[in-house]
């Protein structure tokens, strides 16, 4: 194992994504159990017209994949992968039952955040670590908040143009090599 050693990882923006409707949630911009349409228009058809943030969040929007296979550098395409979910019908009817969102929770979280709802992610503690995850939200759709215990300049390194990026400084960091 080295630095620079590629591995797979799997599911790591489910919780950047959901965190962003946690502070939407909390901030009052969005409420969860409004049909998911109501903040993204074209999430219609299919039987789609009922699904919620919440049944998104519990796992149980009937959107747990998609039917067919797409390659995967498609899943790397954020907009081709919403129109995929746009034309999807469910699977079963929403709030019926649990089937995991492997495959299309952090879109369809994702949109919801994307459709004009800047979230602000408050981070206490030392997040330097996992700033790479952070990439995984929308561009330009959240505000994150350190408290000074994250690397500022690192994070403003890795997330560059990504998001706004605010927080204390410890005078230490004031004066490094």
């Amino acid at each position: 194992w080295k630095e620079d050693t590629i591995v797979n990882v799997f599911s790591t923006s489910k919780i950047p994504t959901s965190i962003c409707i946690y502070l939407l949630l909390d901030q009052g911009l969005i409420d969860i159990d409004m049909p998911i349409r109501h903040y993204w228009p074209e999430f219609t058809g299919g039987g789609k017209d009922t699904i919620t943030m919440r049944h998104v969040l519990l796992h149980a929007s009937g959107l747990p994949g998609i039917r067919e296979a797409v390659p995967f550098v498609t899943m790397l395409v954020w907009d081709q992968m919403i129109r995929i979910l746009e034309a999807e019908e469910v699977w079963f009817e929403p709030g019926s039952r649990q089937v995991y969102h492997s495959v299309t929770l952090s879109w369809l979280v994702g949109e919801v955040v994307n459709a004009g709802l800047i979230a602000l992610l408050h981070l206490d503690s030392n997040w330097t670590r996992e700033l790479e995850c952070f990439k995984e939200l929308p561009r330009g759709r959240c505000i994150m908040a350190l408290d000074g215990e994250t690397d500022i300049f690192k994070a403003k390194k890795v997330l560059d143009d990504h998001m706004c990026i605010m927080g204390d400084v410890p005078a230490a960091m004031l004066f490094r090599d």
